[in-house]
């Protein structure tokens, strides 16, 4: 996916898919944790649900394990009632 973030900047609209965000292109550039899964669950009982997203930062995140850097997205998520 690092190379799909490449070509990404804050600002860009994201498409809204079940497992997760994609580019323009379709190509899933971002994919929900199952905790957050759970969250979209509740608030979809609630009467809400994902209406659009966009990408909020991008930053970079070290395993020091690996010693290796990856892009990661922050997105903007916004909900509607």
């Amino acid at each position: 996916r690092q190379f799909q973030i490449n070509s990404l900047i804050p600002g860009d609209i994201l498409c809204i898919k079940d497992e997760g965000l994609s580019d323009n292109t379709g190509d899933i550039v971002l994919k929900f944790s199952k905790k957050f899964n759970e969250i979209i669950s509740q608030l979809k009982d609630q009467g809400y649900h994902l209406q659009k997203a966009r990408i909020n930062f991008i930053v970079y995140w070290k395993d020091s394990d690996k010693e290796k850097e990856s892009k990661i997205i922050l997105p903007e998520l916004d909900f509607e009632k």
